[in-house]
């Protein structure tokens, strides 16, 4: 058997910026062209895998919304920190934050 495991690519901005227009515009359709049916397929392989960890003995923990609160606010400053190291700019993070706060105010209605 060979076992394929699916991975993205992943270029330097320099490396990128190397590329002809017209190559990099192919690479951004191509991955637009499969990135539903990649994501679907990724959901059922997830699906099985869970399972199968669940019948080789996984138990699933419920945390209480007080214990996932905890968890919450000693993990938010790592988000500041990975910011201020280069990970990621603060603008970025912000946004991302702005974004979350957006999904879960629409999602408590």
């Amino acid at each position: 058997h060979i076992r394929y495991s699916p991975a993205g690519g992943i270029f330097t901005m320099k490396t990128w910026n190397t590329l002809p227009k017209e190559l990099q515009k192919a690479i951004d359709d191509y991955a637009l062209s499969i990135e539903k049916d990649y994501r679907q397929k990724i959901r059922v392989s997830n699906e099985k895998c869970l399972k199968a960890m669940y019948k080789y003995g996984m138990k699933e923990v419920k945390m209480t919304p007080a214990e996932l609160d905890v968890l919450k606010k000693r993990v938010m400053p790592v988000w500041d920190e990975f910011a201020a190291k280069g990970y990621y700019s603060k603008a970025e993070l912000a946004e991302i934050k702005g974004l979350l706060a957006e999904y879960r105010s629409k999602k408590k209605k």
